[in-house]
C-alpha cells in the first residue's frame, strides 16, 4: 500500500495563486449557498462549537512539512446563518443542490452531521454541524505551488444567498 503523503487526492495546479484560490472558492461558496434553501446566508465567525476559528487558513499539501515553498492550500471556514429548521436537516438539501451542480457528494453513515462535496475543479467543500448546533461551510483549495503566495483581499463579511 502506497504511503500517504498528500492532503489532497488531485495533483497541484501549477497555475493557481493563493488570491486565485480564494475568489474560487468564495465563487464556489457563492454557488453552493445558491443550490441550497432560500433561507441561508454565510458570515464570516470567530467562535465554532464554543471554541476559537480562525476563518482562514493557508496550510501544506505535504503531511509534516513546514517548508513554506511546498505545495500550499487554503482552507476558509463561514458560518451558515439563518436555519429555520434544525441544522441536520440541512444537510439532505446540500448533498441534493450540490449533485445537481455536478459535485461528487460524499457522506459517512457513521458520522451524519458531515456531508463533503468535490467540485469539477477539485475544491472540497464539507458541511458540518457541532453539538451546540453550529453550522459551518469550510471550502479546501485544490493545492497551489508555495511560491505561488501572494496574498489575497480580506474575505467579504457575508455571502448573502444569490
Amino acid at each position: 500500500m502506497p504511503e500517504v503523503t498528500s492532503v489532497s487526492e488531485f495533483p497541484v495546479d501549477p497555475t493557481l495563486t493563493e488570491a486565485l484560490a480564494q475568489q474560487k472558492a468564495v465563487d464556489l461558496l457563492s454557488e453552493a449557498l445558491g443550490a441550497s434553501p432560500h433561507e441561508l446566508s454565510l458570515v464570516l465567525g470567530d467562535q465554532w462549537n464554543g471554541d476559537p476559528l480562525d476563518p482562514r487558513l493557508v496550510g501544506a499539501c505535504i503531511f509534516g512539512s513546514d517548508n513554506p515553498d511546498d505545495p500550499q492550500r487554503l482552507l476558509i471556514d463561514y458560518l451558515v446563518v439563518g436555519q429555520t429548521r434544525p441544522p441536520t436537516d440541512y444537510l439532505v438539501d446540500f448533498a441534493r443542490g450540490w449533485s445537481e451542480l455536478g459535485w461528487e457528494v460524499r457522506t459517512n453513515p457513521a458520522n451524519r452531521a458531515i456531508i463533503q462535496a468535490i467540485s469539477p475543479d477539485h475544491f472540497m467543500l464539507t458541511a458540518s454541524v457541532a453539538t451546540n448546533g453550529d453550522t459551518a461551510f469550510t471550502i479546501a483549495s485544490q493545492c497551489f505551488p508555495g511560491t505561488n503566495r501572494n496574498g489575497a483581499p480580506p474575505l467579504p463579511e457575508t455571502i448573502p444567498h444569490p
